[in-house]
């Protein structure tokens, strides 16, 4: 059996030009922020709405993550910073 290859792995790729390997993080990573989003916001489609956001932003600014290894955690400070903006959003 083939082990799953590690975070580093995929974004080294994105960074170097293969753009359809960050569909291997979403994948990787989608389930467990929308259940934490989901749980924080209340709403399915407020979670699902953040976290795209969330990997959009990911995406744009990943030339600025300084540790491959560490895409999870600035993954989901991303969707915590997007999820209180939104929640300050509906509060107005």
């Amino acid at each position: 059996m083939l082990m799953a290859r590690k975070d580093e792995y995929y974004v080294r790729r994105c960074l170097r030009g293969h753009i359809d390997d960050y569909r291997h993080l979403v994948r990787r990573y989608e389930g467990v922020l929308l259940g934490h989003l989901a749980g924080r916001l209340g709403r399915m489609d407020a979670a699902e709405d953040v976290a795209q956001d969330a990997f959009i932003e990911a995406w744009v600014d990943l030339r600025h993550l300084r540790d491959a290894g560490r895409f999870p955690a600035w993954l989901c400070r991303i969707a915590r910073n997007r999820s209180m903006d939104f929640l300050r959003r509906r509060d107005k």
